[in-house]
């Protein structure tokens, strides 16, 4: 969050439905870039609006020249979009470049040199299925990448696709949000565990790997907290076996007729049936 672009957004003339879509934005705001890529659902959600009533928010505050819309697209899909707060400027449009329709005033906060390039800390909230290219200047650290390089030598296999590529940019995106690499190294080994353990590898049921570092956060049900001396698991990478078979609690499991003893049977929740 940046404290300046939330000062900021309050100080608007705004009608009370686009101040707080404004407000959640600039919540949202990374205090190095200015920028943020919040979906329509998770503005939805935190203002307690429809998705039509956020989209038109958005594009009367686009209107007024406090933000400008990078809207992306992969292969013909829409993509979520990510937003550039013009922090400093005004409603009314005070120094508005009547051709871009945005005010250009001092950099936005924390801009990077790279215009549209995403730096080591951008925005809170992107997500594997966000367009979020990482051009040099801007990359993350190598420690960071080396990091990812062995969080993907141990993803376990899985049938299909399973884009590095796209795993990478929510990778990255974690990491922007503050998430220690550490911790997602670990999660991938836990993970990779408990697909061994339900004989999952090499299957449909092993997530994709953008879709395990997204936004919904698949790997913080496998990731433990780091240890202030430095391990990453207390008690090893043991998954419990109701984990392991794809619930989330014990009596899940209880109550689906799975057991400790046939947890080899499940995935994902579903028994698979007995082995060949």
């Amino acid at each position: 969050m940046s404290f300046q672009a939330m000062t900021w957004a309050v100080e608007q003339d705004l009608p009370a439905l686009q101040k707080l879509v404004l407000l959640m934005l600039a919540n949202c705001c990374n205090a190095h870039t200015g920028r943020c890529d919040p979906s329509h659902d998770t503005l939805a959600k935190e203002c307690g609006m429809s998705r039509d009533s956020v989209r038109r928010a958005i594009a009367e505050i686009e209107k007024k020249g406090l933000i400008e819309i990078r809207r992306q697209t992969q292969n013909g899909v829409n993509l979520p979009n990510q937003y550039v707060l013009r922090v400093g400027s005004s409603v009314g449009g005070v120094g508005a470049d009547s051709t871009e329709g945005y005010v250009h005033t001092a950099p936005t906060v924390g801009a990077d040199s790279t215009g549209g390039g995403c730096s080591q800390q951008g925005g809170v909230g992107a997500d594997s299925t966000t367009k979020q290219e990482v051009k040099p200047g801007s990359k993350p650290t190598r420690s960071c990448d080396s990091k990812f390089d062995e969080a993907w030598r141990q993803y376990p296999k899985r049938e299909g696709s399973n884009s590095k590529q796209a795993a990478q940019r929510a990778w990255n995106a974690r990491i922007r949000e503050g998430i220690d690499p550490g911790v997602l190294v670990a999660a991938v080994v836990a993970y990779a565990a408990a697909m061994k353990a339900a004989g999952n590898i090499g299957t449909p049921y092993v997530k994709q790997a953008s879709t395990f570092f997204g936004r919904d956060r698949h790997f913080e049900e496998f990731a433990k907290t780091r240890l202030a001396d430095g391990d990453l698991f207390d008690g090893g990478t043991e998954v419990p076996w109701w984990k392991a078979a794809g619930f989330t609690y014990q009596w899940q499991a209880t109550n689906a007729g799975c057991s400790e003893r046939s947890a080899h049977l499940w995935a994902n929740g579903v028994r698979q049936g007995a082995p060949a």
